[in-house]
């Protein structure tokens, strides 16, 4: 959590504690805490402690008892959205490697997007950037909104730009499906959505055997969210058996202590930092620096220092660009080489910041930077 010593100083006495260990000794006192996901924030952590607010700089809670909270009437906040960019980014970044690597098509390609929130819908409109078409699913969004009102149709489509390897084509609108639809149709699948154990709209070990029986034969298949919402036995049979395409994972069950058989056979593998830009974490922290302040009635009075900016070279095009702002082939050559040390790769993972910090000097090519500008990245003025 960068900068959280500078954001809750003003407040007391800020004692940082590893997030895997730390133990109700550690907060017995305290009136604060805030952790990242790597702490389970229940009963067994919190009774009997002093603590007044609790907040997770994460897009995500299945970390959290809720229940145990709200019944204590215990203030809690996290950071739905904060590292959403970051993650659509990290996605763009592994679409592109793929291409590179001749593992997916330069044609025309479909990409289903499973789960439309605060991620889903970033990674929709980059995907319509790089000029793909896109499939959505996401059942409660659907059902509590309708089709295209809550979302930015328009601006999902003015995004879009021609597909150079088939002038003409126009990029409709995206559309939601079925899941069994998504998942025939698609040329590459990413999941975005939370990890809910039992329900209606239960995601644990969604992509089991049947998921991967009902993908297009040999399409790609990424997975950003949790790790619990992939079966990986059925993960990794699929990939013995040849019949997936490349194969991106950035969120494993059990972690730390990942299977190191499927981290060999996938194409990509990354230790749970695809939402780890600087920028994103320091929104999360930003977020529970200012669910404290209300809570305890104060006046935030700390913003956090974003500076910085990068230029990349006068002739980059769109793969160096991205690679320049992260290149996914470092995280997945460090967990190849450290597959033991999955939480120290995390926690001194190195300041990666997002598109939006990096100019684009000059390119002749006028369709370069508009998916370039559309992407994230600056174009300086010529």
């Amino acid at each position: 959590m960068p900068q959280v010593e500078d954001a809750f100083a003003a407040f007391g006495e800020v004692e940082i504690k590893d997030g895997r260990s730390i133990a109700p000794a550690d907060v017995k006192d305290a009136d604060i805490l805030v952790t990242r996901s790597t702490t389970r924030l229940d009963s067994e952590l919190l009774q009997g402690s002093s603590v007044k607010f609790v907040g997770t700089a994460t897009i995500g809670i299945d970390h959290v008892d809720c229940e145990y909270l709200e019944d204590r009437a215990l203030p809690w906040a996290y950071a739905p959205g904060c590292n959403a960019n970051s993650v659509a980014e990290y996605v763009v970044g592994a679409i592109l490697e793929l291409r590179a690597r001749g593992d997916i098509g330069l044609g025309r390609l479909t990409v289903g997007i499973v789960g439309v929130g605060n991620v889903g819908i970033l990674v929709a409109e980059k995907m319509a950037a790089l000029g793909l078409a896109v499939l959505l699913c996401d059942p409660p969004r659907e059902r509590r909104s309708g089709m295209p009102a809550s979302l930015p149709w328009k601006s999902l489509v003015a995004a879009a730009v021609p597909d150079t390897a088939n002038p003409g084509t126009e990029v409709a609108a995206p559309v939601f499906v079925s899941l069994d639809q998504l998942l025939a149709e698609a040329d590459i699948v990413t999941l975005h959505i939370p990890l809910i154990p039992r329900g209606i709209d239960a995601t644990y070990r969604l992509a089991d055997a049947a998921f991967f029986h009902r993908m297009k034969a040999g399409a790609a298949f990424i997975n950003t969210s949790r790790g619990g919402v992939v079966d990986p036995a059925a993960l990794d049979a699929w990939i013995q058996a040849d019949a997936l395409g490349p194969v991106v994972i950035d969120t494993w069950e059990g972690e730390p202590k990942i299977d190191a058989a499927l981290m060999a056979r996938a194409d990509l593998a990354t230790p749970h930092i695809a939402g780890y830009s600087h920028d994103g974490r320091l929104r999360g922290t930003e977020a529970l620096y200012r669910a404290a302040c209300h809570v305890f009635d104060r006046p935030p009075e700390w913003s956090p220092s974003m500076d910085g900016a990068h230029h990349t070279p006068a002739d980059t095009q769109l793969l160096d660009a991205v690679r320049l702002a992260y290149d996914i082939r470092d995280d997945d050559a460090a967990l190849r080489e450290q597959i033991e040390q999955f939480d120290e790769l995390r926690r001194t993972y190195r300041m990666r910041r997002e598109f939006k910090c990096w100019t684009i000097n000059k390119s002749v090519d006028p369709d370069f930077q508009r998916q370039a500008i559309r992407l994230g990245f600056r174009v300086a003025a010529a």
